[in-house]
């Protein structure tokens, strides 16, 4: 990427496992496909790197049985450039990653940060 420059990155922590709160309350009855609400941070780079907290809505057919209304949901902590495009799909990059077995997505903001600067 020599000589190009990069408009915006996005990087996404798959967090629904770290959001039990989110997950227990009550059933969303929303029509919408997206919810996105910003996150309040404490971080250094708050005002150059914007963090918020994203839901897609993609619910299981209806072969998979009764379910809570939360299973129906895909969770994620989204980090961008605060200067790059809004829409993650004008990105031009996008870096996605999953929390594994030795820690959680709360220990990964760090790395997203750094990886959007």
């Amino acid at each position: 990427m020599r000589g190009m420059r990069v408009r915006g990155l996005t990087a996404g922590l798959l967090a629904a496992a770290a959001f039990p709160a989110v997950a227990a309350a009550a059933p969303h009855k929303s029509t919408h496909r997206r919810v996105e609400k910003k996150v309040a941070s404490a971080s250094a780079d708050a005002k150059q790197v914007t963090e918020s907290f994203v839901k897609l809505r993609f619910p299981l057919p209806a072969e998979a049985g009764a379910r809570p209304e939360a299973c129906n949901w895909v969770t994620y902590l989204r980090f961008r450039d605060a200067a790059g495009p809004r829409k993650s799909r004008n990105a031009d990059a996008i870096f996605v990653t999953m929390p594994g077995i030795f820690a959680g997505a709360g220990s990964l903001d760090i790395f997203a940060r750094n990886v959007v600067r």
